[in-house]
């Protein structure tokens, strides 16, 4: 899928529950979390329509996203972002298809969960991640 239509998705859907309440609509950031192996190649909205005619492109949804691509981290500096469940996190989508890593941190999320004890999602997150 073009992640410029599936980010469209998302906005559209944020911003649609942002007009239901009172008030003004607040921004909202397109944020893509790459965790593939090949390298990203990020395009602008404008080069899947190269045969528009040129008066259509006012018309066009034409937006940017911040690119994380975790191929671009080092571990070391993942561990290093000063919260333990982030950065768990960030290295499980880094490392989602190695099961020695999907291992490990299993384990770090049973942990964090005995540690912080704040509610269920430290543990349903940890299921979740082990069964990729």
């Amino acid at each position: 899928m073009i992640p410029h239509v599936q980010l469209l998705n998302y906005l559209a859907g944020a911003y649609h529950i942002q007009s239901k309440k009172k008030g003004r609509l607040q921004h909202v950031i397109p944020i893509v979390f790459y965790h593939g192996k090949r390298k990203y190649s990020k395009k602008k909205m404008l080069s899947y329509f190269s045969e528009a005619p040129s008066g259509t492109i006012k018309y066009l949804p034409l937006f940017e996203y911040f690119l994380i691509d975790m191929a671009s981290y080092s571990d070391e500096k993942l561990w290093s972002l000063g919260n333990s469940f982030l950065s768990a996190t960030m290295l499980t989508m880094k490392h989602y298809k190695d099961p020695v890593w999907l291992s490990i941190i299993s384990n770090l999320f049973i942990i964090l969960y005995f540690l912080h004890g704040t509610g269920t999602y430290i543990f349903d997150l940890q299921l979740i991640f082990t069964k990729c």
